[in-house]
């Protein structure tokens, strides 16, 4: 039976009844017949998923780099783990259809991604061929959401090699639920932009300067003392008469914090606050550039930045002098790696191609990835990426940082505010936990993860590597 031959069968069933019938399903732990992959694992679908999700690490496409590595040849990418089996059954013979269809029916017809957990039991290679078992294994609900009324699908995932050996599992929730009356439209326009400074006569100068490019300083013209912040009348000789130092921009860091809340119109955060001693004897309020929050240290050498927040205003910000931070040392094993080391981050643009094409390179055509105005008809405000993408720029900001040796084990994402077309993403991660496993001659490496866009967070979570020991361990 087809889904649309399942959907006209259930057209006039009560809802309070198709809703029975879905969670009986659950009740019943049914699992599904085998779902065969169309296609084996290939060279050119793991070449456009690296290229759509700017994946360059070389076991995935260079035999030759991987040969020499602990995977000894090409493999796919973890991610990559549902792109196989992805559109080969979309009927509605599976328990985890007839729910889904069910749910439709009963007017629950929009969907989006919540959660998507993954373990990576072994690993694909070009030329493997799939299949996948599902079942569901919770139904929650009716919820009341920001979206609307909806019900919570947990769906279990196994995957086979066809050979039979078990090569991962995965769990995907689903938000299913009532679209609204009206298609949403796109909040307006609004600039997200930092309170303007107050400009008065007396720090009128200091502002001129910043547009100038210029970090200008007081001067009281009697005795000589510098003051910061500006004021009207020196505190030592009580003189009014005043003019100004342009200074060499060369501090150290006197003390820093770090604001995680309220949010803040314009602010990042969290946000790095810096108290700088400038060498000329003053102080002066900033904010760090260059470095993270836990690279920040009290007296580091530092050295002036102006930083363009938008057309018209500019803020004074600090970048570590020249070698005041170590170079970073890159984890090739597991005695690289230390709780609380920072992994480094990336920006990605979420452009309605990349959001297109991304979703195309995981088999995913539900429309809301690719159609602007369906995507409004059922409940969003613009197209967005869907959680194999997300999932898969999670993977990639942990192995882009530990290398080829990297084999990932484990990842769970929660999305949390949808990254619409014309956000920003920007990743990063901290290592959360090391365990190691002399009996394997390697490690487990935690590492959380995060995704924010302009209004929060979009995605948060763990991803799981294993590392090898070093050869004196």
């Amino acid at each position: 039976m087809t889904q649309e031959q399942l959907l006209d069968e259930l057209r006039d069933v009560d809802p309070t009844a198709l809703l029975d019938q879905a969670r009986a399903v659950v009740t019943d732990g049914v699992v599904g017949e085998p779902i065969h992959a169309l296609d084996d694992v290939n060279a050119p679908m793991i070449r456009h998923y690296c290229a759509a999700l700017g994946d360059d690490n070389p076991v995935y496409r260079d035999e030759a780099a991987a040969r020499g590595t602990r995977h000894g040849g090409i493999i796919a990418p973890p991610g990559m783990l549902g792109v196989w089996t992805m559109g080969a059954a979309r009927g509605a013979g599976g328990p985890r259809d007839q729910v889904l269809r069910r749910l439709d029916a009963a007017g629950y017809t929009s969907v989006v991604a919540t959660d998507y957990v993954h373990e990576y039991l072994a690993p694909l290679r070009p030329g493997d061929r799939v299949h996948e078992r599902r079942s569901i294994e919770d139904l929650v609900g009716p919820k009341t959401t920001a979206l609307g009324e909806g019900f919570f699908v947990t769906s279990r995932y196994d995957y086979h090699r066809d050979d039979g050996e078990l090569v991962g599992i995965g769990r995907m929730k689903l938000l299913k639920f009532r679209p609204p009356s009206q298609p949403r439209t796109p909040r307006p326009a609004r600039p997200n932009l930092r309170p303007r400074p107050v400009v008065n006569r007396d720090n009128a100068f200091f502002w001129d300067g910043v547009a100038a490019g210029e970090l200008r300083i007081q001067r009281c013209v009697s005795c000589g003392e510098l003051r910061h912040p500006p004021g009207p009348m020196c505190p030592h000789c009580r003189s009014t008469d005043w003019d100004h130092v342009v200074a060499s921009g060369r501090g150290t860091v006197h003390a820093n914090v770090v604001h995680h809340h309220p949010p803040l119109p314009g602010v990042d955060v969290p946000h790095g606050v810096l108290l700088v001693d400038l060498e000329e004897g003053v102080r002066v309020v900033s904010e760090p550039v260059g470095m993270t929050p836990r690279e920040v240290r009290i007296g580091m050498p530092v050295e002036l930045e102006f930083r363009d927040l938008d057309d018209d205003m500019t803020v004074v910000a600090f970048r570590p002098a020249a070698g005041a931070l170590p170079e970073p040392v890159r984890p090739r094993v597991l005695e690289d790696v230390h709780v609380g080391q920072v992994v480094p981050g990336f920006e990605v643009a979420m452009t309605p191609t990349f959001i297109i094409s991304s979703a195309i390179a995981t088999r995913d055509y539900e429309e809301v990835h690719h159609d602007r105005d369906i995507a409004r008809a059922r409940g969003s405000e613009d197209l967005f990426p869907n959680i194999l993408t997300s999932n898969g720029l999670a993977l990639r900001l942990v192995t882009d940082w530990f290398g080829p040796e990297a084999v990932v084990v484990s990842a769970s994402v929660r999305l949390g505010l949808p990254a619409y077309a014309g956000e920003v993403l920007a990743l990063g991660g901290e290592v959360r936990d090391v365990v190691r496993r002399p009996e394997h001659g390697d490690g487990l490496v935690t590492v959380a993860v995060t995704g924010r866009i302009s209004t929060g967070t979009h995605l948060s979570g763990t991803v799981t590597v294993s590392l090898p020991a070093g050869a004196g361990a």
